[in-house]
C-alpha cells in the first residue's frame, strides 16, 4: 500500500507542476474581465421543466441554510449547527445536531458532505483535528483523525475524500490531499501560492469544489485555472477562468489589509452543464456558454423565470448531471405573487397557477423550498 501511494503521490505531483503555461494556452479559456453589462437571459434557454420541494420537518424550522449536498437521491441540508438528511420528494429522514467539544461531537458543522450510498453525514470536527462519520442514529460509525487545517473536503468515488488544505499563514506545504477512508494519504498537491500575510483572513472559498461526469474539480482562490481530477486520481488542467489584472495574487494577498479595497476577482462558486458554467463572483451571477466562449453577467444574478412566472433562478447544485437546483427561503414565494412579473406573465397559465398555490401556501415560518429545474 505504502508503494502505491508513493507512486500516486509523485505522479501527480508531477502533473500539476507540469501545467505551464503553453498547455494552459492549448485550454479553453472563458472570460471574467471584458464584459458587457448585465442582460436578461431566460431560464428556458437552459432548463424545460420546474417544480418545488417544500422541506418537511417536524416541530424545528431550518434557520438559514448554509450549504446543500445531494447523493443518491438525498440532499443535505445544513442550518446552524445542524444537518438535515431529505428524501427526494422533500420529507426529513433525519437530523445530526452534535456541536460541542465532546468526544463525539464537532465544533461547527461548517465543512461536511454526505454519503448516499451508506445514508451518512460526514463532518469535520476541526476542534479535534478529524472528520466524523454519522449514520442516521446520529451515531459515529467512522473517524478519520489527525486531519488538519481542511477548508473543505468533498466525497469521491470508492470512499476518497478530496480535502483542500489551508494555513491562514500562507505556509502550508500542500494545498490538497487525497486520502482514502481509513485516512491513508493518496495523493497530494504542493501549495504554489505561499504568502506571508500581514493580516490574518480566511476566505470561505479558498477552494471551490464540484463533481460532474463522475469526475471531480477544483479552482484554487488565487488561480485562474480549474483543474479535474479523475477516477484514476490523475490531476490536470481543465479550464482556464480569466481574470487578468483582478487575479488575486500572492503579491496581492501578502500586503492586504482590513480596511483596504480588494482589487481582485473571488470566485465564490462554479457549477458545470454539459453546455455551461456557472460563475458566481462578488455576487454577481455568470453564465458561461462553452460553444461559443461567451460569459453573460446575468440581469439580477439570476436567470428569468420564463416557464412558471416564478422567482428569479440561479442554481446552488446540479442533481444527477441533469437538474438545477435552487434553495430559496418560503417567505420569498408569497412577496413574488406581488410583483410586477407575477403578475403579468402570461406565457404559460397551467405552471403559473402551480406555482401560485404553492406560494399561497407558505409563509415566513415554513422551512426553504428546493426549486428544481430539468435541463434540457
Amino acid at each position: 500500500m505504502k508503494t502505491l501511494n508513493m507512486i500516486l503521490l509523485v505522479t501527480v505531483i508531477l502533473l500539476v507542476s507540469c501545467a505551464g503555461e503553453e498547455e494552459k494556452s492549448e485550454l479553453p479559456v472563458y472570460d471574467l474581465v471584458e464584459l458587457s453589462d448585465p442582460e436578461p437571459v431566460l431560464l428556458s434557454s437552459l432548463c424545460d421543466d420546474i417544480d418545488y420541494i417544500p422541506l418537511e420537518t417536524g416541530e424545528e424550522v431550518l434557520g438559514n441554510v448554509r450549504g446543500v449536498k445531494y447523493s443518491e437521491g438525498r440532499y443535505a441540508v445544513r442550518s446552524g449547527s445542524s444537518i438535515s438528511v431529505f428524501g427526494k420528494e422533500g420529507r426529513e429522514n433525519y437530523v445530526i445536531d452534535k456541536q460541542g467539544k465532546g468526544p463525539d461531537e464537532y465544533l461547527s458543522g461548517s465543512v461536511f458532505d454526505y454519503d448516499g450510498d451508506k445514508n451518512e453525514v460526514l463532518v469535520y470536527d476541526s476542534g479535534h483535528n478529524r472528520i466524523l462519520s454519522y449514520n442516521e442514529k446520529e451515531e459515529i460509525v467512522r473517524k478519520i483523525k489527525e486531519v488538519t487545517l481542511v477548508n473543505a473536503f468533498k466525497l469521491m468515488g470508492d470512499g476518497n475524500l478530496f480535502i483542500s488544505a489551508f494555513s491562514p499563514k500562507g505556509d502550508s506545504k500542500f494545498s490538497q490531499v487525497i486520502i482514502n477512508p481509513g485516512g491513508d494519504t493518496l495523493a497530494r498537491v504542493e501549495n504554489k501560492f505561499k504568502f506571508e500575510p500581514t493580516v490574518m483572513i480566511v476566505f470561505m472559498n479558498e477552494c471551490v469544489t464540484y463533481s460532474r461526469d463522475n469526475r471531480l474539480f477544483y479552482h484554487e482562490l488565487m488561480d485562474d485555472t480549474i483543474f479535474c481530477v479523475d477516477k484514476n486520481l490523475e490531476i490536470y488542467p481543465y479550464a482556464v477562468l480569466n481574470t487578468g489584472d483582478l487575479r488575486f495574487t500572492v503579491e496581492k494577498r501578502t500586503n492586504i489589509s482590513m480596511t483596504g479595497k480588494f482589487d481582485a476577482i473571488f470566485v465564490n462558486d462554479i457549477i458545470e452543464t454539459e453546455d455551461h458554467f456557472f460563475v458566481e463572483n462578488r455576487g454577481k451571477g455568470h453564465l458561461i456558454l462553452k460553444d461559443a466562449g461567451e460569459t453573460i453577467v446575468l440581469e439580477d444574478g439570476a436567470l428569468l423565470n420564463d416557464l412558471d412566472g416564478g422567482l428569479p433562478f440561479y442554481p446552488d447544485l446540479l442533481v444527477d448531471d441533469k437538474n438545477l437546483v435552487q434553495v430559496v427561503d418560503a417567505f420569498e414565494f408569497n412577496l413574488w405573487l406581488e410583483s410586477d412579473h407575477f403578475k403579468n406573465f402570461i406565457d404559460n397559465p397551467e405552471k403559473k397557477e402551480e406555482f401560485r398555490v404553492v406560494a399561497e401556501k407558505l409563509t415566513e415560518n415554513d422551512n426553504p423550498v428546493l426549486v428544481r429545474c430539468r435541463l434540457r
